[in-house]
C-alpha cells in the first residue's frame, strides 16, 4: 500500500463528505492526521496493532495509556480503537504508513456513524436493524454491522416490490423502499473504505446509484462520486492506473449531470476531484496530457467557486492547481508553468492566512518553496532560491517539530536542499552550514527503521553538504564525517535493496577517502580544527569494497582528448568546446569530475556544473576519434554512477565524451540526460530537457550499434506527442 503526500491531500478530500456532494475542499479533519502523527512514531503504533490482534501481551501501563490517548485523540470508544488497529494489522500497510491510515480508518468510522443516522424508518422492525448496526459499529464489531446492513438491503428490495427482473412494480412506497436500501448499500461502501477495501467499496456505491429510483438524481449522482473517490483511493495508494482512469470517467459521467445553473458548488467539488485524480494518474505516467487536463479541471472549479463566497475553498483549489501545474513544469523545458505554479501558490495563500488556518498556511508556504526551488534552479536564479528559502522557513513556523515531526522534518530536508543549492552559487560557507544544520534537524525524526530509503537519502544529502563544505575549508573533520554518512547511506540503499545506487555511493566514498588522503594531519583552518559530528556507526558487519578510484584526469587532461566539432546543422547540441571551457572557467565546476555529487534519485536537487543548457547551439562530435579502451570505459562507468546519483550535467559531459571516441552506449546515455521521458522518470531537477538533442545522441547511438537506443527515441517520440 502506498501513501505518499498526495495521497495525504486526496485522503481529507475523499474520505470525509456531507449528507449531499457538499464541499470537501477544504477540511478541518486533516488535523487528526497530523495531531495523529505527531503523537506515536510508527513503531508505537506497530506495537499497538501487535496487542490489538493479540500476538503480544498487552497488559502493560504504557499500552493503556497508549490506548487511552488514542481513544481521546480519534473521539472513539476503547473497543473501535481496537477494532481500527486490527484493520490495519495487513502486510500492504507499512510501518511509516501507519499514523496516516489509521487517522483514515478513524475519519472513515465517523463518516459510517453519520449516514447511519440519516437512515430513518416507519416501521419497528427496519429501525431495530439501524439502531443494532449503530450499536455494533460504537462496539466495534464491524462484522456485525454489515450483517445487519445486508439485512436490512434485502428487506428493502423485497418490500419495494421489485421485480426479479430488476425492475420496480408502480406503488407509491416503491420509491422509499429502494432509496433505504440503497443507503444500507452506501454505508456498506463506508464500511468498506474503512476497512481499505477499495474494490469492494466500489462495487457497494455502484449497487446503490442502480438501485435508486429515476427521481433520486441527487442521492445517485452522491453515491456515483463516492464510486470514484473509492476508485481514486485504490488508484493512489496502490499506484493502480487502471482504477484511475475508470475514476476519471465516473467523475465526467457525474459532471454531465450535474445542472451548471442549479448546482455550481456540487460542480466545483466534482472538478476538483476530477482534478485530484487526473494529477495522481499524471503522476504515474510519463507524458503531459493528464497533468494539462489536471489543470483544465481546476481552472474549471474555480471558474464554479467564487472567492467571495467560498474562499477557503477557492484557496484549496488554486493550491491544487499549483501542485499540477509543478508537476508540469518540471516535465517541461522553460519556465512559464513554473511561475504560474508560483502564482497559483501566492493566490492560495492570500486566503490561507495563518491566523485563519495555521497548518494549511505552512504546507501551502512549503509548496510554494518547492516551486520557487525548481523556479531558481532552472534558471540559475538566486533571488529565487533565497525566496523558496524564506518560504521554508516560514512553514516551519507551524510545521513544528512537537505538533507535526514528519512534515517539520520534510521541510526541514528541502530548506536543506535549498540552501545547499545557495552554498553552490555563492562564494562562502555560511548556507553550507545552514544546510547542515537542516539535515541534522531532518534526521533527528526519520529513522533507519522506519523508511531506510528516505534516511538514506537524507544522510546522502547531508554527507554531500559535509564535503563540499570541508573541502572548500580543507577542514578533515567535516570530511571524515562526510565519510561516515556516505558509509551510512550506502548501507541504508543496500538494506533497501537499491544496488545500483549502494555501488555510486562506494565510488563516491573512494573519491572522499583520496580527498582526505591528501589532506595534512594538521589542518590548515584559521579558525582552528573542526571536531568530526558524531556519526552512526553501526553498519553491517560485511559491506562491499569501495570500487576502484576513477581517475579520469583533470578538466585539462579531458580537454585534451577533446575533439574539435566540425559544422554539423543537423544535430545542434552543446559542443564538448563549450562544455569545457564552461568547466574551466566555473571554479566550481572545474572541481565537479574530482568531486562528489549531490543529489539522489527522485526528485533531489541536481548539482549545478555551469554547463551550457541543452538548447546551447553547437554541435555533434565527429565519429571516429580513437580512444584508450581502458579511458572509454571509465567514462563510461564514470558517467553511470554520476547519473545514479542524480548529477545529470556531470554525468552528460562525461558520455558526451565517450560518444566521441566512438562509444554507442555513451551516446545512449547522453541521450537520456536530454530526454524528458527519462528525466521525468528519475525525478531530475534543474535540468532542461530537451527531445531534439536527445534525439540527435539517440540516432549516433543507432549509427554505432547500441539499438536499445532505437526503442528510447520511438518511446520518446511519442511521448512528447502525447
Amino acid at each position: 500500500m502506498i501513501i505518499s503526500g498526495r495521497g495525504h491531500a486526496l485522503l481529507m478530500l475523499i474520505v470525509v463528505t456531507t449528507g449531499s456532494l457538499g464541499s470537501a475542499v477544504a477540511d478541518p479533519n486533516e488535523a487528526l492526521v497530523d495531531a495523529l502523527a505527531g503523537a506515536f512514531t510508527s513503531a508505537q503504533i506497530s506495537a499497538l496493532i501487535a496487542s490489538a490482534t493479540g500476538k503480544v501481551d498487552p497488559g502493560t501501563d504504557q499500552a493503556t495509556q497508549s490506548l487511552e490517548q488514542l481513544q481521546q485523540l480519534l473521539g472513539v470508544s476503547s473497543d473501535v480503537v481496537l477494532a481500527l488497529l486490527r484493520v490495519l494489522d495487513r502486510p500492504d500497510v507499512r510501518p511509516e504508513q501507519l499514523a496516516q491510515a489509521l487517522a483514515q480508518s478513524a475519519i472513515q468510522w465517523h463518516t459510517v456513524m453519520d449516514r447511519l443516522a440519516e437512515i430513518t424508518l416507519a416501521d419497528t422492525a427496519g429501525q431495530r436493524l439501524v439502531t443494532q448496526a449503530q450499536a455494533a459499529m460504537i462496539a466495534g464489531h464491524f462484522s456485525d454491522t454489515e450483517a445487519l446492513l445486508r439485512q436490512l438491503e434485502d428487506r428493502e428490495v423485497a418490500s419495494s416490490g421489485r421485480s426479479p427482473s430488476g425492475i420496480a412494480e408502480p406503488t407509491p412506497s416503491t420509491g422509499q423502499h429502494l432509496i433505504r436500501a440503497a443507503q444500507a448499500l452506501g454505508v456498506l461502501g463506508e464500511i468498506a473504505l474503512m476497512k481499505l477495501r477499495f474494490d469492494e467499496a466500489a462495487d457497494h456505491f455502484l449497487k446503490a446509484a442502480v438501485l435508486l429510483p429515476p427521481n433520486g438524481l441527487g442521492d445517485k449522482l452522491r453515491f456515483l462520486t463516492r464510486r470514484g473517490d473509492a476508485l481514486t483511493r485504490r488508484g493512489t495508494d496502490y499506484g493502480d492506473a487502471a482504477a484511475l482512469l475508470v475514476a476519471v470517467e465516473v467523475y465526467r459521467d457525474v459532471l454531465s449531470q450535474q445542472p451548471r445553473d442549479r448546482a455550481p458548488q456540487e460542480r466545483a467539488v466534482t472538478q476538483n476531484k476530477l482534478g485530484m485524480t487526473l494529477d495522481a494518474l499524471g503522476e504515474q505516467e510519463t507524458g503531459t496530457q493528464r497533468l494539462e487536463a489536471a489543470i483544465a479541471a481546476y481552472r474549471g472549479a474555480l471558474e464554479e467557486t467564487t472567492r467571495k463566497e467560498r474562499p477557503l475553498d477557492w484557496a484549496a483549489i488554486q493550491s491544487n492547481l499549483g501542485d499540477s501545474l509543478l508537476r508540469l513544469g518540471k516535465r517541461e523545458s522553460g519556465t512559464p508553468r513554473l511561475e504560474e505554479a508560483v502564482l497559483a501558490y501566492r493566490a492560495s495563500l492570500e486566503e490561507r492566512r495563518r491566523q485563519r488556518v495555521p497548518l494549511d498556511w505552512a504546507a501551502t508556504q512549503n509548496k510554494l518553496g518547492l516551486a520557487l526551488d525548481s523556479l531558481g534552479e532552472r534558471g540559475g536564479v538566486i533571488a529565487h532560491l533565497q525566496e523558496a528559502a524564506a518560504a521554508f522557513h516560514a512553514a516551519l513556523e507551524e510545521r513544528t517539530r512537537d505538533r507535526i515531526p514528519r512534515d517539520w522534518a520534510a521541510t526541514q530536508r528541502n530548506l536543506g536542499n535549498v540552501l545547499f543549492a545557495i552554498g553552490q552559487l555563492e562564494e562562502g560557507t555560511a548556507p553550507l552550514q545552514e544546510a547542515v544544520t537542516a539535515y541534522r534537524a531532518a534526521l533527528e525524526v526519520v529513522t533507519r527503521e522506519e523508511a531506510p530509503f528516505q534516511w538514506g537519502a537524507t544522510q546522502l544529502d547531508l554527507a554531500s553538504a559535509l564535503f563540499l563544505l570541508g573541502r572548500r575549508t580543507e577542514d578533515r573533520g567535516r570530511l571524515t564525517d562526510a565519510l561516515g554518512r556516505f558509509e551510512q547511506a550506502k548501507a541504508a540503499f543496500e538494506q533497501a535493496k537499491l544496488a545500483d545506487l549502494a555501488d555510486g555511493v562506494s565510488t563516491v566514498i573512494a573519491l572522499v577517502q583520496q580527498r582526505l588522503a591528501l589532506l595534512p594531519l594538521a589542518e590548515p583552518n584559521s579558525a582552528g580544527p573542526q571536531p568530526a559530528q558524531p556519526v552512526d556507526t553501526q553498519l553491517p558487519a560485511e559491506t562491499k569494497p569501495p570500487l576502484p578510484l576513477l581517475d579520469i584526469g583533470s578538466p585539462e587532461q579531458l580537454r585534451a582528448v577533446q575533439p574539435t566539432p566540425q559544422a554539423d546543422l543537423d544535430h545542434p547540441i552543446a559542443s564538448q568546446d563549450q562544455g569545457a571551457a564552461a568547466i574551466a572557467s566555473n571554479p566550481t565546476a572545474a572541481n565537479q569530475l574530482g568531486a562528489v555529487t549531490t543529489a539522489a534519485p527522485h526528485g533531489l536537487p541536481e548539482q549545478r556544473t555551469g554547463l551550457p543548457s541543452a538548447g546551447a547551439v553547437a554541435k555533434l562530435p565527429p565519429a571516429g576519434l580513437t580512444l584508450p579502451a581502458d579511458m572509454l570505459a571509465l567514462l563510461l562507468r564514470r558517467g553511470d554512477v554520476l547519473l545514479a546519483l542524480g548529477d545529470v550535467s556531470s554525468a552528460r559531459l562525461l558520455y558526451e565524451r565517450a560518444a566521441a571516441g566512438g562509444d554507442g552506449r555513451a551516446a545512449t546515455g547522453a541521450g537520456k540526460t536530454y530526454d524528458p521521458l527519462f528525466l521525468s522518470e528519475i525525478g531530475a531537477r534543474g535540468i532542461q530537457a530537451d527531445p531534439a538533442a536527445a534525439a540527435a545522441w539517440y540516432r549516433r547511438a543507432i549509427e554505432l550499434g547500441d539499438q536499445s537506443a532505437a526503442e528510447r527515441l520511438k518511446r520518446m517520440s511519442q511521448g512528447t506527442n502525447e
